[in-house]
């Protein structure tokens, strides 16, 4: 991520004045060139309101993708609950994300480190990156199946590839109205089924669920 001289400064500013004129405000979103709308929490602002109703991602959700969409899930049911104000955006400055070329005056020659590091890794001869690519991607190929059966069970969501927040019909984790809306607690076997892969599993990591 990129910020220009000066950026962060506007920026802390702005969210500084938003929240002291709402401390119920818990997420807001800032313009990253390179991310789009889609890719909002490549940059975003979480508050301490927001850690304080919301909690830290749910580590369930490994190693990558989709615990936005769960946040969301959350970020929605504080927002109706009048515990959240609804998300806002902040229009001070604006970041650089993931492309390369791109940047502000002065500094077309930006780089991201994760375009940096796919180049290394379709660099001839470097085995030991592509080594490192292909069981990258094989675990992210499990991951991306196994969440959005975990995103059916925790919130009720239709479990598809691109998961639909409207179809999510449960109102508190696991249908569980003691439970805050922080609530997840990390299965250890499904970690280890993510990041190792079973014989003929193919990523359907099942969630276990042990209500203490």
């Amino acid at each position: 991520m990129y910020t220009p001289p000066g950026s962060l400064d506007r920026f802390g500013q702005e969210v500084w004045a938003a929240i002291d004129a709402d401390p119920s405000l818990c997420v807001g979103f800032f313009n990253a060139r390179g991310a789009g709308v889609e890719g909002r929490y490549c940059s975003y602002v979480y508050t301490r309101r927001a850690l304080e109703v919301l909690g830290l991602f749910d580590e369930n959700i490994y190693p990558a993708y989709y615990e936005d969409v769960e946040m969301d899930v959350r970020m929605g049911r504080a927002v109706a609950a009048g515990v959240c104000a609804p998300a806002r955006w902040f229009n001070s400055s604006e970041f650089v994300h993931g492309k390369p070329g791109v940047g502000s005056k002065g500094q077309s020659r930006y780089v991201s480190g994760t375009k940096l590091m796919e180049a290394r890794m379709r660099r001839e001869g470097d085995e030991e990156m592509r080594a490192v690519a292909r069981r990258w991607s094989e675990k992210i190929k499990r991951g991306k199946k196994a969440s959005p059966l975990y995103l059916h069970q925790k919130w009720g969501c239709r479990p598809e590839k691109e998961i639909d927040l409207a179809t999510c019909r449960l109102q508190h984790p696991f249908g569980n109205a003691a439970r805050p809306l922080s609530y997840w607690q990390l299965d250890a076997g499904r970690r280890q089924c993510v990041e190792e892969g079973r014989e003929g599993v193919e990523g359907m990591c099942e969630y276990r669920l042990v209500e203490n």
